[in-house]
């Protein structure tokens, strides 16, 4: 899936040392979302009658490590701990200890908590986590460095190439709704490709920019893979789709769902299949059992891996891109993305 263009991304430093909050994104309400929903809020779950339902594909192993703070004991996400280089026996680094949440900060227990992200990486990287509520985001110190977008613009090409035939009066044939589920749930990038051309190719990458309210996107007219994206576009663009803006009234829901059923795993053994791993296993349940729509995307080029990680949820949006030497798996970007999120969890209490 790589391109023959070069991956640069993040700060000259391997760890995040820094964290920012900007101002809110918009300073309007954004438009209402599908079903008439108030802008702003997210719905990445099942409908009310499958609301019981677990996502079929997508099978997580969670393992937490208990960490006593004075009398109050807490559990910390460490599903990403199986998502380090098998070979070598090296983990992502993750403090043992919760973060501190930023001192404007009052999330709901079930929401991420902003603060420092002290993360080890062979390489660079950045994050952002947008407060859906607020508009605040925070994130790393290069937060606006861009790099290549890859898979994780996926979710735009469906979500743009929906609105516009609802715009045009019109219902896409089955053959397309397929594509689209296809593009979402496996990565697929034909499918994707064949959605991109339909919408009308490089100025649908140009369309995202002014929609989405995007700050340091560049659009490469060479395709929707080589869109350069920082990681607060990245949580803007999942805050766009979340909010309906991206796919508009009729199709939203339908986007958040399927993002909610992304195929694949990470394996005990760090082996990856499809697309369903990153952010979500450093979550734990308190998070993802109230429903949490994501994607992923990865480029190989010049020797470097680049692995972007997005996900939303009612109440936040997070993204985390990583690039590091591609010596080391697929699966070690993966397991950034896991431990950041982990790092941003809020303890939970042990019952």
């Amino acid at each position: 899936m790589g391109t023959d263009k070069p991956v640069e991304t993040g700060a000259d430093h391997p760890t995040d040392d820094a964290t920012v909050v900007l101002n809110p994104v918009g300073a309007e309400d954004p438009p209402a979302a599908a079903g008439g929903r108030s802008g702003g809020r997210h719905r990445a779950v099942p409908s009310t009658r499958d609301r019981g339902r677990r996502r079929r594909t997508l099978v997580i192993a969670t393992v937490a490590s208990i960490v006593a703070l004075g009398a109050t004991a807490v559990l910390v996400p460490m599903a990403f701990a199986r998502l380090g280089d098998p070979e070598s026996g090296e983990r992502p680094t993750v403090p043992s200890g919760s973060p501190t949440p930023a001192p404007s900060a009052s999330p709901q227990p079930s929401g991420l908590v902003p603060g420092p992200v002290e993360t080890i990486v062979d390489g660079r990287f950045s994050w952002a986590l947008l407060d859906r509520s607020t508009g605040v985001l925070t994130g790393s110190s290069n937060v606006s460095d861009a790099v290549e977008g890859g898979g994780m613009l996926r979710v735009w090409v469906v979500a743009d190439y929906l609105r516009h035939a609802a715009e045009r009066g019109g219902q896409p044939e089955p053959y397309r709704l397929e594509q689209a589920s296809r593009a979402i749930r496996d990565g697929d990038d034909d499918a994707t490709q064949a959605l991109y051309e339909a919408a009308g190719g490089a100025t649908q990458s140009h369309r995202m920019i002014p929609v989405c309210a995007l700050a340091e996107t560049q659009v490469d007219d060479g395709g929707w893979r080589r869109t350069r994206i920082s990681a607060g576009d990245s949580v803007r663009l999942g805050d766009c789709v979340a909010d309906g803006r991206a796919a508009g009234p009729k199709w939203t829901k339908w986007v958040l769902d399927e993002m909610a059923e992304v195929n694949g795993e990470a394996s005990d053994k760090g082996e990856l299949t499809g697309i369903g791993w990153g952010i979500v296993d450093g979550l734990p349940p308190a998070v993802t059992d109230l429903g949490v729509g994501f994607t992923n995307g990865f480029v190989r080029a010049d020797s470097q891996w680049q692995v972007n990680c997005l996900a939303a949820a009612d109440g936040w949006v997070l993204a985390v891109l990583v690039s590091y030497p591609d010596t080391r798996k697929l699966s070690y970007g993966a397991g950034i993305c896991a431990s950041v999120a982990a790092e941003l969890a809020p303890p939970q209490p042990v019952n």
